[in-house]
């Protein structure tokens, strides 16, 4: 009797075997993978808070909040992942913004600092590549040590910035260009930016 359950257990996993055999060789034919699937990476879900940072960035760039505050919230939105093409038209500003206020966030610490406690303007950071030197500590407190200026007039300066633009081209560099309305800021960062670089051009 045992010998006879033995034999029709047997027989009965050799069928079943054979049956799954065949169902591979079909699935196998058809260009079917027998192999079973792996599951679908979790989709990644956007943040649902996203349209609230949005919101938050409007409305402080619109009431003109200190430069840091809305560099870190355009930093927050970046970090999701948004590009900046993307992050300008939701904020409705232009690239060459959104990028200038997504690099102060690159600035040195105590440029930022400065920047957030209002003594240091965002422009001079932007305009005057040395502006980390020109910052130091008094009793333990950042100062930003402005060079002294001079007052001269717009006529005065558009001829100084000329004189310039003529030294640099008499000596190898055309780099230098003063169009014929120039703005008053345009001449002031010639003349702030590229006067030391042509004196150096005459010193060698």
């Amino acid at each position: 009797m045992a010998e006879e359950i033995k034999d029709k257990l047997a027989e009965a996993i050799a069928k079943r075997r054979a049956e799954v055999a065949r169902r591979r060789a079909g699935q196998s034919a058809a260009g079917v993978s027998t192999e079973t699937p792996l599951p679908a990476a979790p989709a990644r879900q956007p943040d649902p808070g996203i349209e609230q940072k949005l919101v938050n960035a409007r409305e402080a760039i619109r009431a003109g909040q200190n430069p840091m505050a809305v560099a870190r919230l355009l930093g927050e939105l970046a970090g999701q992942g948004m590009k900046n093409k993307d992050l300008a038209a939701a904020l409705e500003v232009n690239k060459s913004w959104l990028s200038k206020r997504l690099g102060l966030l690159r600035a040195p610490v105590k440029v930022q600092r400065l920047i957030e406690a209002g003594e240091l303007p965002e422009s001079d950071y932007h305009n005057n590549k040395n502006v980390a030197e020109q910052i130091g500590s008094r009793a333990g407190t950042l100062e930003y040590r402005r060079m002294p200026t001079v007052t001269i007039s717009i006529e005065t300066a558009r001829s100084m910035a000329a004189i310039l633009r003529i030294i640099a081209a008499e000596n190898g560099d055309a780099s230098i260009v003063l169009l014929p309305n120039a703005s008053k800021k345009d001449i002031a960062t010639l003349l702030d930016l590229r006067a030391g670089y042509v004196l150096g051009l005459i010193d060698t």
